[in-house]
């Protein structure tokens, strides 16, 4: 590098921050496989745990928490005879491969029954989304411990009560099924993001594109409702509540806060889709939220710049779509701030830098990050050519989240139905070690991180959509809450 620090002495590339953000043959380079000797086996004091609805999100669910240690499965509860029997083999042939007497697990239609049952302290509910508020309602009353999952709730009177009974009950632990929050990906991004790597977020844009009609074919008619529940408004929030919750509660997430208001338009509108659904087959939507502002401030005492807010708000909008008729582009995230550019997906993220930060006197030496100076030479591989293919530039750095050894979920592989098995599978290890240590205040508030706070953050919003989408207005916040909630 020129001693005058000049954008003209030194490739772009040359210029990134070590930790964190590497090139993509740095990454390919360090990933390595582990030996079975070296496979790490926690010993944890069980938990035991009944499921409400096993059917696709709720067997995902169970082959995962199955592969959690302490994990105790006593009770299945589905309205289809096929599904509790499928879950109950599944329970036992896990016991049975792990060595252990064949459980006796307790089967209903009922979630009552299993609310009543002895011995059973937690429950997932897995259900259609409009059984959720009702159901995790009933199973706090009943003293359990609480996996629900999202979107948390159907109406947002549902979210305001949900809301009330947790706070008013401090030791269940009640954890909402947005996974992203332990995914080391989204959290390896989140850290960049407000650590000041891209410096202030501007905008966001998402979307979840596929081309298909979303209709699970049953061998019995009568079923259908039951089945393809998702496709009917009287059960489901349909995009919205299923498909955009997700990238919502990211946005949340990177900005720790909820959108103030939302317009859009979509619906049912596809001609081939010939049935008789009513939730929408396209959503195009803007989120509009205020944000922390942020600066780089000197702190004397530690001799290094901090990005710390100012108390200002700014507002940020998020720019979402959802159709149902082309799955070019899948699901991703982009994250723009004034000094860089985040993408993040299920399989991996990119850091691309704004050339102005090249110039800033204090960001010269460290890209975007004031108090990084050791820098790496980014290296290009075939990797980024999909970026090239989409109409971006090749990325400055692909995102890193190193192994860790010490982590069982990195030995577990791939579970079937499974977008990202290892949130999930972290997510759920986290409910039963929160579980454990329920009556330690601190310990929940730096574990339990889907809480009910980002639950009605997830929830509302997607409501709020659905009616700006049906109404043809903006929905503001105010309208349903007195302010912020969490």
């Amino acid at each position: 590098m020129a001693s005058n620090g000049s954008i003209d002495d030194v490739s772009r590339r040359e210029f990134i921050t070590g930790v964190g953000l590497t090139g993509a043959g740095v990454a390919a380079g360090l990933s390595y496989f582990f030996s079975k000797d070296a496979i790490p086996r926690p010993d944890r004091s069980p938990v035991s745990v009944g499921f409400i609805g096993v059917g696709a999100r709720g067997g995902a669910l169970l082959r995962a928490l199955l592969k959690c240690p302490g994990s105790e499965v006593l009770a299945i509860c589905d309205m289809r005879e096929s599904k509790r029997k499928e879950a109950e083999g599944n329970i036992k042939r896990h016991a049975a491969a792990a060595g252990k007497p064949e459980p006796k697990v307790f089967l209903t239609d009922d979630y009552r029954q299993l609310l009543k049952k002895g011995g059973v302290n937690a429950v997932v509910i897995a259900t259609p989304h409009y059984l959720h508020g009702p159901m995790a309602m009933d199973a706090l009353e009943a003293g359990m411990h609480v996996y629900c999952e999202k979107a948390m709730a159907y109406t947002i009177g549902e979210c305001r009560d949900l809301y009330r009974m947790v706070k008013e009950r401090p030791n269940q632990v009640f954890q909402v099924g947005h996974q992203r929050h332990y995914s080391k990906m989204y959290r390896k991004v989140r850290e960049l993001v407000r650590g000041g790597r891209i410096g202030n977020v501007t905008a966001a844009r998402a979307q979840w594109n596929r081309n298909d009609e979303i209709r699970r074919p049953t061998a019995d008619p009568e079923l259908d409702r039951l089945v393809n529940w998702r496709l009917y408004s009287e059960y489901s929030g349909g995009l919205m509540s299923e498909f955009a919750s997700h990238q919502l509660d990211v946005v949340n997430m990177l900005l720790g806060t909820h959108p103030t208001a939302v317009c859009g338009f979509g619906g049912q509108d596809y001609p081939r889709y010939k049935d008789d659904r009513d939730t929408t087959d396209n959503v195009h939507v803007v989120f509009d939220y205020l944000a922390d502002w942020k600066e780089d401030v000197w702190d004397e005492e530690e001799q290094r710049w901090k990005f710390v807010a100012t108390g200002k708000k700014f507002p940020v909008r998020f720019d979402y779509m959802s159709i149902m008729t082309n799955s070019l582009v899948g699901p991703s995230e982009l994250i723009f701030g004034d000094e860089g550019t985040i993408e993040v997906t299920l399989g991996g993220g990119s850091f691309w830098k704004e050339a102005k930060v090249l110039r800033h006197p204090k960001k010269i030496a460290q890209g975007t990050d004031p108090t990084q100076t050791l820098q790496k030479e980014i290296l290009l591989t075939g990797s980024t050519v999909t970026a090239v293919e989409r109409g971006l530039p090749p990325p400055d750095a692909e995102i890193e989240v190193p192994k860790d050894r010490t982590d069982w979920t990195e030995y577990v592989g791939t579970l079937p139905g499974e977008h990202s098995p290892q949130e999930t599978l972290l997510a759920l290890d986290s409910f039963l070690d929160c579980i454990r240590h329920s009556n330690d205040p601190e310990y929940l508030e730096k574990h339990l991180r889907a809480d009910v706070t980002y639950g009605v953050w997830g929830a509302a919003p997607t409501i709020m959509a659905n009616i700006a989408m049906r109404e043809r207005r903006t929905v503001y916040w105010d309208e349903f809450f007195d302010g912020q909630v969490g």
